[in-house]
């Protein structure tokens, strides 16, 4: 997910464990020290572009800068305007490339 779901638990476990559980916000600054990117298209309509800058905001370094993807060929998902940013991304998480 690019973005986490703003969650305030209702009082039923179940559901707010689950719920949770797929809430980036909730996850995020657990996935350090291994390394974070984030892809988002400012044009998705789906996510809102400022829920993906609140959740890169809790990820804890290392993490490399949210790459902002600006075109309205695609909504949501893979397009071939995030072809170059997709790349360096995943150079930075297996290491290969510094900030």
């Amino acid at each position: 997910s690019s973005s986490g779901l703003g969650f305030t638990p209702k009082g039923d476990a179940e559901k707010d464990k689950f719920i949770s559980s797929i809430d980036a916000d909730r996850y995020i600054s657990l996935i350090s020290p291994k390394r974070v990117v984030m892809i988002h298209n400012i044009n998705d309509k789906s996510i809102p572009f400022e829920a993906a800058v609140n959740t890169y905001s809790i990820a804890k370094e290392p993490k490399l800068l949210l790459y902002i993807i600006e075109t309205e060929k695609c909504n949501h998902g893979y397009c071939n305007e995030m072809h170059d940013s997709l790349k360096n991304a995943l150079s930075f998480v297996m290491g290969k490339i510094d900030k």
